[in-house]
């Protein structure tokens, strides 16, 4: 059957938009678990599952769940592993260079003060987030732009992953996770490789927070030889990420789709699009809100 068409990834990536920013912050403010939960099964999930069923799309296709190698498992447990520290050298260098000018918000998950907080948080931010983003980001949205190239496919789904989290202090580091995963899902052809990156990489974040006590609102001002030790540690662990995702290329045969049109016909139908023009509208706008009332 025919997949999802570029267009119709667009509609969706501003409908769910418009309800993070509208319902979901409404429930999470309600009660920060229970919010998360409705957010990513509700107002992220449910909406492309509701359209693929009611329009009779091959699901599993479009989502790309398909079972994967016991082997495959390790690899993600290991790049995620070693993809948390380049992330975090990249938002560290990121808040060095331009932290004077970004307003960081302040972080709604609490401190997992005790046990059960804490695997309340493993469910929420860990479990839920890796299973729907995923399947929205890797699933629906690159599977639609798949339709313009694998490469194209594979930086789309980064960069509008990055942006749809609104944190002007991530933006570079989820944009370079949100590749990270999009390229596991290529190379692999399942959405359950990138599902387990993301949850232990969201594990890891989540079990830092515990131990170091949790931090409000993350520093905008990085001494210079902060900046240094992670630049030297995220190179260190870049070099480490390309060797182990040249092993995962070694054992992994993907459908390779070269790109079809021109890049200018290519951002006419993607960033040009006016559902994606409106959702950047918004998100900066939001973003320079933040900065000018410093919520």
């Amino acid at each position: 059957m025919e997949s999802v068409k570029i267009k119709t990834a667009n509609y969706f990536y501003l409908l769910i938009l418009v309800l993070l920013s509208t319902a979901g912050g409404y429930v999470q403010l309600k009660n920060i678990f229970s919010g998360l939960i409705i957010t990513e099964f509700g107002f992220i999930l449910l909406p492309i599952l509701v359209y693929l069923f009611a329009k009779r799309y091959d699901v599993k296709s479009i989502l790309k769940i398909r079972r994967i190698k016991i082997s495959y498992i390790l690899f993600a447990v290991i790049i995620a592993l070693v993809g948390w520290v380049v992330s975090e050298a990249i938002s560290v260098i990121w808040l060095f260079l331009a932290g004077r000018w970004i307003v960081v918000p302040p972080n709604p998950i609490p401190a997992p003060e005790n046990t059960r907080i804490f695997i309340e948080e493993i469910i929420t931010v860990a479990f839920s987030a890796a299973v729907c983003e995923e399947l929205f980001f890797r699933g629906f949205f690159m599977t639609a732009y798949e339709r313009a190239g694998s490469r194209r496919a594979i930086v789309m789904s980064g960069i509008f992953f990055a942006l749809l989290h609104m944190n002007p202090a991530s933006i570079p580091a989820i944009a370079f996770l949100g590749i990270l995963f999009a390229y596991s899902v290529y190379r692999t052809g399942s959405v359950f490789m990138s599902m387990i990156i993301h949850f232990v990489y969201n594990f890891m974040s989540v079990s830092i927070m515990k131990l170091a006590g949790g931090i409000e609102q993350q520093a905008t001002s990085i001494p210079l030889e902060s900046a240094i030790a992670w630049l030297v540690l995220g190179v260190m662990a870049f070099l480490v990420l390309v060797k182990l995702l040249k092993k995962l290329d070694a054992v992994t045969k993907p459908e390779y789709k070269p790109a079809v049109g021109g890049t200018a016909d290519f951002l006419r139908c993607s960033i040009g699009h006016w559902p994606i023009v409106l959702s950047i509208i918004l998100i900066f706008g939001q973003i320079v809100l933040l900065r000018v009332f410093k919520f």
